[in-house]
């Protein structure tokens, strides 16, 4: 398996940032609570598309201890 090219990582990138800037004007929060962020985090550890190795997913190339901790990111796969 092989993660997605350059082009598409930067624009999952800033997708997920968008969604941040939004949320935070929106609620004034960047993080979810640590119970929400391990919740997703064992979602993702236990997902075929999730590396091991990288911490990061084949899906979006997200570096996922750091996504899955962002109030208004959101799974590409729509598992979280």
């Amino acid at each position: 398996m092989s993660f997605p090219n350059k082009k598409t990582q930067i624009k999952n990138f800033l997708t997920t940032s968008k969604q941040v800037f939004k949320g935070f004007f929106k609620s004034g929060r960047v993080a979810v609570s640590y119970e929400t962020y391990y919740e997703r985090l064992d979602i993702c550890h236990k997902c075929d598309l999730f590396d091991n190795k990288e911490g990061r997913c084949f899906e979006c190339g997200c570096f996922i201890h750091i996504k899955a901790r962002l109030t208004e990111a959101e799974c590409d796969l729509k598992k979280w």
